[in-house]
């Protein structure tokens, strides 16, 4: 009689290498699904850092501007004014007249208000920009969604030297999606 040897391979059978291949797979996808959710976060808070340093150096550089402006009157108009439902300001600034150096008349000691007229609004693409009747002088801001001003005259809680200001900046994400950032301050004038 002859004896039959069981010979044991020592490899993998089908079912083990395909449930090994499944746990891969569901690794891989889990792996995936984080990398992409990871990847939408960061460029989400992107975008919203983007529209929150937009904001703040809008105001940062309104304030540099309008520091130098002042209550002032020229033919009957007091400046800085509101105009267009508190969308737009005008305003002027000090400018040395008489050529001594100086935003003052040296004889008087009155200050010396430029003939411009200034004027910051929103553009059509989103843009806070400073003008000049119709020409952009200076650029404040991008992805800017509403503006609001204010003075005393609109606001009595501010005070003569003080202007109001609301600005809310807009960005998509990639998806689409809206990020909003809204900020708001007052502004101290010269005079």
């Amino acid at each position: 009689m002859k004896r039959q040897r069981r010979i044991r391979d020592s490899g993998f059978t089908l079912i083990e290498v395909m449930v090994s291949l499944a746990v891969l797979g569901i690794l891989l996808v889990s792996v995936f699904s984080i990398t992409i959710e990871t990847y939408a976060f960061i460029g989400d808070t992107d975008v919203d850092h983007s529209a929150q340093t937009e904001a703040n150096q809008a105001l940062t550089r309104m304030t540099e501007i309008l520091r130098k402006s002042g209550w002032n009157s020229a033919g009957g108009v007091n400046y800085p004014r509101v105009t267009g439902g508190g969308q737009e300001l005008e305003f002027r600034v000090l400018r040395d007249l008489d050529g001594n150096g100086y935003p003052f008349d040296a004889a008087t000691g009155e200050l010396e208000w430029g003939a411009k007229v200034y004027r910051i609004r929103v553009d059509s693409s989103g843009s806070l920009r400073v003008f000049d009747g119709a020409t952009p002088v200076w650029h404040l801001a991008r992805y800017v969604d509403d503006v609001d001003f204010t003075t005393y005259i609109e606001d009595n809680t501010l005070q003569l030297k003080e202007i109001g200001v609301f600005l809310k900046t807009r960005k998509l994400t990639k998806r689409g999606d809206p990020i909003e950032f809204s900020i708001a301050g007052t502004i101290d004038m010269r005079n």
